[in-house]
């Protein structure tokens, strides 16, 4: 009788493991690969939606394993985007448990923060060759557009992930 309540999770977050490496191939390998002038980050808008509805530890731990992945291929420090997504993802999932409703507008909003938040420690990092110009330009025609893929990238993965959070779980989620 317990592994039938159980095993819903399990699959639930096999799923979430899955796609998460799927976007992470994705983002690395296919995605650079494209013409596009800028970079097309599909790990944000996953794990923003991911941690909103696995809500506090799990979605910490999902943030860790997704940041843990991107630092493989990061030039940043090590561990700094494992640390930063578990940070996000934690208070993600506490944000969208007891203070903000579970809507695309929060996940919106928070996908929004993270990815700017991303940009400027990206552009902060490489900034050290730059002049003022060449900061603001990096940022309004690499990191911009960057951010507003991610906000239209939102819409369909939280659809997604909610879809398959109701689908593959034995509990009801408060939406």
């Amino acid at each position: 009788m317990r592994i039938r309540k159980i095993l819903p999770d399990i699959l639930r977050r096999a799923v979430f493991l899955l796609l998460i490496t799927t976007a992470y191939i994705v983002q690395c390998t296919l995605v650079p690969r494209t013409a596009f002038p800028f970079p097309i980050f599909l790990l944000i808008p996953l794990v923003i939606s991911v941690s909103m509805f696995e809500y506090e530890f799990s979605g910490l731990i999902f943030g860790m394993l997704t940041g843990a992945l991107w630092d493989l291929a990061s030039p940043l420090p090590d561990g700094l985007l494992a640390f930063l997504f578990a940070f996000i993802a934690g208070v993600c999932g506490l944000l969208s448990h007891y203070v903000l409703r579970n809507t695309l507008f929060g996940a919106l909003l928070l996908s929004g923060i993270t990815s700017v938040t991303y940009s400027l420690i990206c552009a902060l990092f490489f900034s050290s060759d730059m002049n003022f110009y060449d900061f603001k330009n990096t940022l309004l025609y690499y990191y911009l557009p960057a951010v507003i893929i991610v906000l239209l990238l939102t819409v369909p993965f939280y659809f997604f992930i909610r879809a398959l959070s109701v689908r593959l779980r034995h509990d009801k989620i408060t939406t």
